[in-house]
């Protein structure tokens, strides 16, 4: 099967890789064959991936197969992705493999409020198919097969195509139906150029813009409400992104677009209120005295590196993104429903760097300390 894609690509006048093929892989030095398999990946215009009861070679430095990785590269790359599962292979997993994995997922959240490892979930698929009175299906299959299922289908949501073994999939109709999705693009191809062109010239005012700022004195800001209510609302929600053994970026949980902003000013070791708070603020910002060591805003303050900080409140299911400027600390609230303290503790340093690298909240926070730092 995987022969016949190849050879219709080839025949359709396309450049098909695959591992088989191992002198397209020749040639380049100094990398590993799991990254030479995503950087192909990353320049491929189309990801198949054909599942039947075989896993692929696992990788125990990322806890994944190379497989599974080459998927995740591929959503991570927003790849066009084509995906066909062997039907009985595709009916085990629907009737007995998902029941398998939701069940021990939800028994193990209630035990320990937390979410079991892809590790703890292989060893239950392992060890339900080893029973006696296991499907057989389960047993003459991989078990990681069940996890990339699962993956691909439940938290990706993945469109997959079933196939029969034996009988031959009509490649031509498939790239029939990429073409007839391609072709409604191309009265958009002028949009596209444009947008291309304004992105260019946008970043030639963003490096400018960053030159610029640190050198201006501000008096002061005309409307402090309408000011920082505007940069509340294009602060922006998203999710959380951990890497993966060097190789690809998995999602770990996520959080809400910004629900207030709250700047406070140190005066003779008391931390008050810059400015009136914007947003959804239930408690009134309070005074703080710097050897109130508990509070974000001293804790901030204290910080030598100057860099930003997150914190977590489990109560308020809240992410503060804090950062000293100055005499002030400004203080981000995003929403972050689904974490507990234990989470938050193992992908503390994720956390921060994915709030600051969604949208255009480093741009934000980096205006917002511009202007701070010039008044």
């Amino acid at each position: 099967m995987r022969k016949d894609l190849h050879d219709t690509i080839k025949e359709l006048g396309h450049e098909p890789v695959m591992w088989e093929n191992i002198d397209q892989f020749g040639g380049i030095h100094g990398q590993s064959s799991v990254q030479v398999c995503l950087d192909m990946v990353e320049q491929s215009d189309i990801y198949f991936l054909i599942i039947h009861n075989q896993a692929g070679s696992f990788l125990s430095g990322a806890t994944r197969t190379i497989t599974h990785m080459e998927f995740l590269k591929a959503v991570e790359k927003n790849k066009l992705i084509k995906i066909f599962v062997e039907e009985l292979t595709n009916q085990a997993y629907f009737a007995h493999a998902r029941h398998i994995i939701n069940d021990f997922i939800k028994s193990y959240n209630e035990k320990y409020n937390n979410s079991p490892t892809d590790q703890e979930i292989l060893s239950e698929l392992t060890a339900q198919s080893r029973k006696k009175k296991a499907p057989q299906a389960l047993k003459e299959t991989d078990p990681y097969v069940w996890i990339l299922l699962y993956k691909i289908v439940q938290q990706d949501e993945t469109y997959v195509h079933q196939f029969s073994t034996g009988v031959s999939v009509d490649w031509k109709l498939v790239f029939s139906d990429l073409l007839y999705q391609g072709v409604s693009l191309v009265p958009s191809k002028a949009k596209i150029k444009e947008d291309a062109e304004t992105s260019a010239s946008l970043s030639v005012f963003a490096d400018v813009f960053y030159d610029l700022m640190p050198m201006l004195r501000i008096a002061g800001i005309k409307s402090e409400a309408r000011f920082f209510t505007k940069i509340l609302q294009a602060f922006s929600g998203g999710k959380i992104l951990r890497n993966e053994g060097g190789y690809v970026s998995l999602p770990i949980g996520e959080f809400k677009s910004c629900t207030a902003i709250c700047i406070f000013e140190h005066n003779q070791d008391t931390f008050a209120p810059a400015f009136p708070p914007v947003g959804d603020v239930s408690d009134a910002p309070k005074l703080y005295h710097i050897s109130d060591d508990w509070s974000y805003v001293v804790q901030t303050y204290k910080n030598d590196a100057g860099t930003e900080l997150v914190f977590y409140s489990e109560e308020k299911n809240m992410f503060y993104l804090t950062k000293r400027v100055g005499e002030y600390i400004v203080s981000c609230h995003f929403p972050a429903p689904n974490w507990n303290n234990e989470q938050f503790k193992t992908h503390h340093d994720w956390v921060s760097y994915g709030i600051m690298s969604q949208g255009a909240n480093e741009i934000l926070f980096d205006f917002l300390e511009f202007v701070l730092g010039g008044i």
